[in-house]
């Protein structure tokens, strides 16, 4: 048990650690290619929008063939991936890069999670797993303070080389996975493995069609399900832009390429206390609900109040309540989801979380990144900051019952 968990941070410390090299610098390195703050936005929403449409397939290939395979892949195309992004030089290039780097994270998203619940359930583990997912953001986030510290230096000399650097450490999470990753589906895999071609094509049509309709039929049925789908793609459509525009806008306030790199660092430290103190907001007499909406509020107005100082340090203040926030809500949020998906299908139903959340960021991505080329930063903030409160309101109505 206690392997299973090891590996799986150190995967995810290193993958993180991996994006995070070139993370400080995104936009930055996107206006140095020419592109616009919309033209910004229209990259990254294909990236989200790649995501919609592949979720659920992957998810359905990681519960059919396994979940280790799916994760394999995805490491293997971000590997491929960041390397390319390196060499991109316009917008269509990084668009096409974009949709890659998408379908590798649909092989991943809900693959490896489900890879980490469902082995540790084989294991004999009960209960909340709230403190495994608070490790994983708080040492994932230790470790891309590191990363963007040193992709934001090394982005002073080439803005290139953060890339590299990426697509190098994610090539080492491909070989540790591949060595030290146990799949949890052995007696599936042995019986697939004596069929002929066509029998185990045949069969996994077949399965994969079960697998559809029992997870539409739990989705249907499941308000927490709903509930978290609903909030999530909420999350997603308005923190769009403050996540591809904090860049250019405090760079106003700081200049220098490196100042990003320490701005990322308090990002990370304030996701990493957030995390620490989520297990403090889960009690007997607050619904696990109406603590992800709080959080959600709190997100909101962090977010709105960001814009309203003409003193770099007083604007990232608010800024960084904001994700201390979302630290608090992510671990909170897997835990209570994992608790209420069956097994036989939690990949794909991750997936079909994700894509919720990947829809919602798509089309805040447009929106945000037209009303900050045509309005301002501050205005897609504001209004990012108001849609996040008033959908909270609304979503109060409609709270699951545990």
């Amino acid at each position: 048990m206690k392997e299973t968990i090891r590996l799986y941070l150190i995967l995810t410390v290193l993958s993180k650690s991996a994006s995070a090299f070139s993370s400080a610098i995104y936009s930055v390195f996107l206006l140095d290619k020419g592109l616009s703050l919309a033209e910004i936005s229209m990259v990254n929403a294909a990236f989200y929008i790649t995501i919609v449409f592949f979720e659920i397939p992957t998810g359905l290939i990681a519960d059919t063939y396994g979940r280790k395979k799916s994760y394999l892949i995805a490491c293997i195309l971000w590997t491929v991936g960041l390397s390319l992004y390196g060499c991109a030089t316009t917008f269509w290039h990084c668009v096409l890069v974009e949709v890659f780097l998408g379908i590798g994270l649909t092989f991943s998203s809900g693959a490896f999670e489900s890879w980490c619940v469902d082995r540790l359930r084989e294991q004999g583990h009960k209960g909340p797993l709230t403190n495994l997912f608070q490790k994983q953001i708080m040492y994932s986030h230790a470790a891309m303070i590191a990363s963007a510290l040193c992709g934001a230096w090394i982005a002073q000399k080439n803005l290139r080389l953060p890339w590299f650097i990426g697509g190098g450490i994610m090539l080492v999470v491909c070989i540790v996975a591949t060595l030290w990753m146990k799949e949890t589906r052995k007696s599936q895999k042995t019986h697939v493995s004596k069929m002929s071609s066509i029998r185990v094509a045949k069969y996994s049509l077949i399965t994969m069609k079960r697998r559809i309709t029992a997870s539409y039929r739990f989705a249907h049925k499941s308000r927490a399900f709903l509930f978290v789908g609903c909030i999530g793609a909420l999350h997603a459509l308005t923190f769009s832009a403050p996540n591809m525009q904090w860049q250019p806008y405090f760079q106003s306030f700081f200049p220098a390429e490196f100042s990003l790199g320490i701005i990322k660092g308090g990002i990370s430290v304030a996701l990493i206390i957030g995390a620490a103190v989520s297990h403090r907001m889960i009690s007997t007499r607050t619904s696990v609900p109406t603590v992800l909406l709080g959080l959600t509020v709190v997100t909101g107005m962090g977010i709105g109040l960001s814009v309203f100082s003409e003193y770099g340090l007083i604007a990232l203040s608010p800024f960084l309540v904001h994700e201390i926030a979302r630290g608090a809500f992510d671990p909170i949020k897997k835990d209570y989801l994992n608790q209420h998906l069956p097994s036989n299908s939690r990949a794909t139903l991750l997936s079909g979380e994700s894509m919720f959340r990947m829809f919602g960021g798509a089309i805040g991505l447009v929106l945000s990144g037209f009303v900050a080329e045509h309005c301002s930063i501050p205005c897609a903030w504001i209004g990012s900051g108001v849609i996040l409160v008033l959908g909270s309101l609304l979503l109060f109505r409609w709270l699951p019952s545990r």
